[in-house]
């Protein structure tokens, strides 16, 4: 399975692709909001893990985004100032997949294991894709 993660702290962006990796998934990592949402319209993931405070666009606003496209993503979201449960709700990140920091590694790795179970990847790969998603829309 491929993550992304979106953590502007370069040391936690470190320690979470590290423990990420050490579970046998593929991390790529991006700056912020802003950097994460170029690098979905790029690339294909299974699964975004994001900070919420982040300069720009927040963890929040970047999976707002992401609903508002059409886009059905897992979002594990690892922050010190979470939303409220109504925003995740909003956003449609689970309140399972909302942990606070420090994140204890186990669950992180457990949060983003939920996530990518069957009934939370809705769309395959393929209909995640810039352009089938482009074709989704105007159609």
């Amino acid at each position: 399975p491929s993550v992304l993660c979106a953590e502007d702290d370069p040391l936690l962006r470190e320690i979470v692709r590290h423990i990420l990796k050490s579970a046998g998934l593929r991390v790529t990592v991006a700056c912020d909001g802003q950097e994460a949402w170029e690098r979905l319209n790029t690339g294909s993931y299974d699964v975004l893990v994001t900070d919420n405070q982040m300069p720009g666009l927040t963890g929040l606003q970047l999976a707002m985004r992401l609903r508002r496209a059409g886009w059905i993503l897992p979002v594990v979201m690892v922050s010190g100032t979470l939303p409220s449960p109504d925003e995740l709700e909003l956003a449609g990140i689970p309140e399972n997949a909302a942990l606070p920091k420090p994140v204890i590694p186990d669950q992180l790795i457990l949060a983003v294991h939920q996530a990518l179970l069957p009934e939370n990847l809705v769309l395959s790969r393929a209909e995640r894709s810039p352009t089938a998603h482009n074709e989704f829309m105007s159609s």
